[in-house]
Protein backbone atom coordinates (compact mmCIF):
# COMPACT_ATOMS: atom_id res chain seq x y z
CA UNK A 1 0.00 0.00 0.00
CA UNK A 2 1.28 3.73 -1.15
CA UNK A 3 1.67 6.17 1.89
CA UNK A 4 0.31 9.65 0.99
CA UNK A 5 2.90 12.34 0.75
CA UNK A 6 3.65 14.78 3.87
CA UNK A 7 1.95 18.25 2.90
CA UNK A 8 3.75 21.16 5.17
CA UNK A 9 1.38 23.57 7.09
CA UNK A 10 2.09 27.20 6.52
CA UNK A 11 4.04 28.69 9.52
CA UNK A 12 1.63 30.69 11.49
CA UNK A 13 3.98 33.45 12.50
CA UNK A 14 7.60 34.42 12.46
CA UNK A 15 7.87 32.86 16.29
CA UNK A 16 7.99 29.01 15.11
CA UNK A 17 9.94 26.73 13.33
CA UNK A 18 9.79 23.01 12.37
CA UNK A 19 11.43 20.34 14.10
CA UNK A 20 12.48 17.28 12.93
CA UNK A 21 12.92 14.16 15.58
CA UNK A 22 14.47 11.14 14.12
CA UNK A 23 13.72 8.13 15.44
CA UNK A 24 16.00 5.41 16.36
CA UNK A 25 17.35 2.86 13.45
CA UNK A 26 20.11 0.95 11.97
CA UNK A 27 22.06 1.71 8.93
CA UNK A 28 20.02 0.67 6.04
CA UNK A 29 16.52 1.51 7.79
CA UNK A 30 14.43 3.58 6.91
CA UNK A 31 13.82 7.22 7.96
CA UNK A 32 11.44 7.61 10.04
CA UNK A 33 10.50 10.33 12.67
CA UNK A 34 8.07 13.38 13.46
CA UNK A 35 7.98 16.54 12.59
CA UNK A 36 6.72 19.59 14.58
CA UNK A 37 5.80 23.27 15.22
CA UNK A 38 7.89 24.48 17.98
CA UNK A 39 7.83 28.16 19.51
CA UNK A 40 11.40 29.58 18.98
CA UNK A 41 11.42 30.74 22.49
CA UNK A 42 10.56 27.39 23.48
CA UNK A 43 12.28 24.90 21.52
CA UNK A 44 15.75 24.44 23.67
CA UNK A 45 18.38 22.52 22.06
CA UNK A 46 18.67 21.09 18.29
CA UNK A 47 21.30 20.79 15.52
CA UNK A 48 20.77 22.67 12.48
CA UNK A 49 21.57 20.53 9.48
CA UNK A 50 22.69 22.63 6.55
CA UNK A 51 22.69 21.20 3.15
CA UNK A 52 22.10 20.96 -0.80
CA UNK A 53 18.76 21.12 -2.06
CA UNK A 54 18.67 19.46 -5.08
CA UNK A 55 21.95 17.14 -5.58
CA UNK A 56 21.55 13.83 -6.96
CA UNK A 57 22.58 11.69 -3.81
CA UNK A 58 23.38 8.43 -3.76
CA UNK A 59 22.08 6.07 -7.15
CA UNK A 60 18.72 3.87 -6.32
CA UNK A 61 17.27 5.41 -3.41
CA UNK A 62 14.11 7.13 -2.62
CA UNK A 63 14.81 9.83 -0.53
CA UNK A 64 11.73 9.97 1.45
CA UNK A 65 11.41 10.10 5.48
CA UNK A 66 7.88 8.55 6.90
CA UNK A 67 6.63 11.11 9.31
CA UNK A 68 4.67 10.01 12.31
CA UNK A 69 1.58 12.03 13.54
CA UNK A 70 -0.34 11.83 16.88
CA UNK A 71 -3.10 10.12 14.67
CA UNK A 72 -1.43 7.13 13.23
CA UNK A 73 -1.66 9.08 10.03
CA UNK A 74 1.86 7.71 8.71
CA UNK A 75 2.84 10.34 5.80
CA UNK A 76 5.67 10.03 3.46
CA UNK A 77 7.94 13.05 3.34
CA UNK A 78 9.88 13.32 0.23
CA UNK A 79 13.33 14.49 -0.38
CA UNK A 80 14.46 16.74 -2.54
CA UNK A 81 18.25 15.76 -2.86
CA UNK A 82 20.58 13.25 -1.82
CA UNK A 83 22.78 15.28 0.91
CA UNK A 84 19.98 15.69 3.26
CA UNK A 85 19.30 12.24 3.12
CA UNK A 86 23.08 11.03 3.63
CA UNK A 87 23.26 13.70 6.28
CA UNK A 88 20.05 12.15 8.33
CA UNK A 89 21.14 8.82 8.15
CA UNK A 90 24.10 9.84 9.24
CA UNK A 91 22.50 11.66 12.32
CA UNK A 92 20.15 8.99 13.55
CA UNK A 93 21.27 7.35 16.70
CA UNK A 94 20.73 3.06 16.68
CA UNK A 95 19.47 3.24 20.39
CA UNK A 96 17.59 6.79 21.05
CA UNK A 97 15.77 9.42 19.11
CA UNK A 98 17.52 12.45 17.82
Amino acid sequence: MEKAQYQYQPLQNNDTIRILTLEPGQEGDPLTGTLEVVSIDSVGNYEVVSYVWADPGPPNSAYDILIRDGDDNNRLLVLRGGSIFVALHRLRLPDEPH
